[in-house]
């Protein structure tokens, strides 16, 4: 081994050692951490349950003693329960790994269409039946609170207000379509932030299957007969033996920003492009009634163009 004799040599000899000694600890804590806290929540909003927090659980069952809650700070009431590491409570017949608390709605797998993960343990059954109603039991689900109040969650105190069904097909007078995707809607349930024109569906149809026009096959557009103009399809509603009761519709240019303030005319009637959602309902072969609506609620369209008796026809796109 070569003898440092300089003190240069030893100073950048000293230099070395401790710039390696200070890199071995970096990893060495870096490797600790990861090991201890990886599994832990890393949201400050996320704390242990805590006495204060029993009330919130009351109507959940076999909860891990390693259970999370979530607020906005500790001191707050928690507005979820949140389990890790693949553990689950139960929660009537679901098995969860997060549930809202305090809440009159409560939202199940919301965010599954979205890219995450569902709430619900994955080796629950495919389908689960609620009421009577078959729901996919990796869909998403939205009950709401029927009686009893809050903060306590008895799983009892809450009815199914919509789910995700498995695949069906919509009956139209002319055509059967069939659908990939379809949600099962108890419009019984007067809840308007649930259920947007909620008077007029909800009259039209009670319990409904509602199909997202964008996992129908065939796709089609509602054409007025002899008429240019085309109607995008966005929604389709059923009752409860799949028949079409309601479609929803927007012009054809609803999307386009630039055609956004024009109007297109029907009969005597003008309508604005980008601000008239349409729905069709008493669907016979040749006509429907034609409801429109203004996006904003305003008195731009006259009581007389509110409904259309008119001819119509499905093309495919």
């Amino acid at each position: 081994m070569q003898r440092l004799e300089t003190p240069l040599e030893i100073c950048l000899w000293t230099i070395g050692i401790l710039f390696g000694v200070v890199t071995l600890l970096f990893i060495l804590s870096y490797f600790v951490f990861y090991v201890l806290f990886s599994s832990a929540p890393q949201d400050w909003g996320l704390r242990g349950v805590q006495l204060q927090d029993k009330p919130y659980l009351a109507g959940i069952d076999d909860l891990s003693p390693n259970a999370f809650v979530f607020a906005t700070t500790g001191e707050d009431a928690p507005d979820y329960v949140i389990t890790l590491d693949n553990t689950y409570f139960k929660w009537g017949d679901f098995r969860l790994n997060k549930l809202s608390l305090n809440s009159n709605v409560v939202s199940i797998n919301d965010l599954v269409r979205l890219g995450e993960q569902p709430d619900t343990d994955l080796g629950m059954p495919e389908t689960i039946s609620i009421n009577g109603q078959s729901c996919l039991s990796r869909g998403s689900f939205v009950f709401v609170r029927i009686k009893g109040k809050g903060p306590s969650m008895p799983y009892s105190d809450f009815t199914l207000a919509s789910c995700e069904i498995p695949e069906g097909e919509v009956i139209l007078p002319t055509i059967r379509l069939k659908s990939k995707v379809a949600f099962y809607e108890n419009r019984q349930l007067n809840y308007d932030y649930l259920w947007k024109h909620n008077e007029l569906i909800s009259s039209q149809i009670m319990q409904a299957h509602s199909y997202n026009a964008n996992f129908i096959e065939p796709s089609l557009q509602v054409q007025l007969a002899n008429d240019k103009d085309k109607f995008d399809i966005w929604w389709y509603y059923t009752d409860l033996t799949n028949h079409a009761k309601l479609i929803q519709v927007v012009h054809g240019d609803y999307m386009d920003e630039a055609s956004s303030e024009r109007n297109f005319v029907i009969g005597e009637c003008r309508y604005k492009v980008g601000n008239t959602q349409i729905y069709l309902t008493d669907l016979t072969k040749d006509t429907a009634h034609w409801h429109f609506i203004n996006n904003f609620d305003s008195d731009d369209i006259s009581d007389k163009c509110k409904m259309q008796i008119l001819p119509y026809r499905l093309v495919k796109r």
